[in-house]
């Protein structure tokens, strides 16, 4: 038979004692630091959560400015398409009469080249009169026009060419009342 030696040590009660100590103080401190690992982890959750809100908010008006935007942008395209709209009605009324004044010139050129036709003077000096003030009125209602597109050229870049369009809208009527033939 083979021996088996068997140690055995004792241990005094107060060795055991300060064991215990030991075990007990290193299982309080990872207590200690379970609960502190815990309120962090719970403050960084609250912490996410609260910046999770925050974004949601933020994204919530982000959208809402975008549907405004949207809602002015197909706004000042209906207004911007119905002064284009009016805008090209008043070009061809000034077409229109662009075209009776070369007509009247046509006129007036054919009659004073014409040897068959005898004017009384003061007749042909009547009508000479006329056809400049209608000459004058023409080049006053150009200049009007070509000004009122450069301010709204101008304009369009601001966005209140509208305006301006209608601000300028009474006295392209009178201009154009004063040009009939």
């Amino acid at each position: 038979m083979s021996e088996y030696l068997i140690h055995v040590t004792f241990a005094c009660p107060s060795s055991a004692t300060k064991q215990q100590l030991r075990k007990s103080k290193s299982d309080h401190r990872k207590r200690q630091t379970n609960q502190q690992n815990g309120k962090e982890k719970k403050a960084k959750y609250s912490e996410q959560t609260a910046q999770l809100q925050q974004c949601e908010e933020i994204l919530a008006e982000v959208e809402h400015g975008c549907k405004t935007i949207e809602e002015k942008v197909r706004a000042d395209r209906n207004l911007a398409s119905e002064a284009l709209n009016e805008m090209g009605e008043l070009v061809c009324q000034y077409a229109e009469i662009d075209n009776k004044l070369n007509t009247l010139e046509d006129n007036i050129s054919n009659l004073e080249n014409s040897a068959a036709v005898n004017f009384d003077e003061a007749e042909f000096e009547e009508l000479v009169k006329k056809v400049e003030q209608n000459v004058l009125k023409y080049e006053e209602f150009d200049a009007f026009l070509s000004e009122l597109a450069d301010r709204m050229g101008d304009a369009s870049e601001r966005g209140d060419c509208t305006q301006l369009f209608y601000d300028a809208l009474p006295t392209v009527e009178r201009m154009l009342a004063d040009l009939s033939v």
